[in-house]
């Protein structure tokens, strides 16, 4: 894979730089920390780094996150109250 060659007016001389892989992996970052709203267990996540649940949203339009099994046992308007 190739990096383009990007220069920059601020450098010195007119000197140039070049983003190297590391700089560009450093900027994904694993979600954790993530709990459930209602029951409080820790929501897990794919080898995507996608959570095996949903996000939904509350009374004041905040994202909240739901796990996989109270989406199993509640309706989404159950869901929205417990918020």
């Amino acid at each position: 894979m190739r990096y383009r060659h990007y220069t920059s007016n601020s450098t010195r001389c007119g000197e140039s730089w070049q983003k190297t892989r590391a700089e560009l992996k450093g900027k994904k970052k694993k979600a954790s920390n993530m709990k459930c709203e209602i029951c409080g267990k820790k929501i897990e996540t794919t080898f995507l780094n996608k959570i095996v649940g949903t996000r939904i949203r509350d009374a004041k339009g905040k994202k909240k996150l739901v796990c996989s099994e109270c989406q199993k046992k509640y309706t989404t308007t159950e869901m929205r109250k417990a918020l």
